[in-house]
């Protein structure tokens, strides 16, 4: 009896185990030049949406990236590597940051995807992640 007990209990926990999703957030250029201006609500919105997230426990990191002529893009192939300003993707879409989040499914990922601040040319890539099955996982 312990060990079916203990059975239940494992698929249980199984069946209740978060997945992990990362929010990739694409803003156009013009929008992430509010990030500028301390006078707009960019910040405050933002902010006020990963505090949903962590308020929901499902929040387990993120952040916002700097864009223009601090990326770099290191090209490796064929033994050869290179070097090169700027984003890698030459259109008026960029990666402007992502959330990383543990929720049940991808239904769930993608209903807080669209709970973000809207913002005109704001979308957002919801990924699954891949478990790399050659690395330990350690708690």
């Amino acid at each position: 009896m312990k060990t079916f007990l203990s059975f239940a209990l494992l698929l249980v926990s199984l069946s209740a185990r978060a997945e992990n999703f990362t929010l990739l957030i694409y803003e156009t250029t013009a929008a992430i030049q509010e990030r500028n201006d301390p006078s707009n609500k960019y910040w405050q919105d933002f902010n006020q949406y990963a505090g949903n997230l962590q308020g929901a426990g499902v929040l387990r990191g993120g952040t916002a990236f700097k864009t223009g002529d601090e990326v770099r893009i290191v090209r490796l192939a064929q033994g050869k590597q290179s070097v090169s300003k700027g984003t890698h993707a030459k259109s008026s879409d960029v990666l402007g940051g992502y959330l990383i989040i543990d929720v049940a499914d991808l239904d769930a990922a993608i209903s807080w995807a669209k709970k973000a601040p809207e913002r005109d040319g704001l979308h957002i890539e919801v990924r699954p992640s891949q478990i790399n099955p050659t690395m330990s996982m350690k708690k």
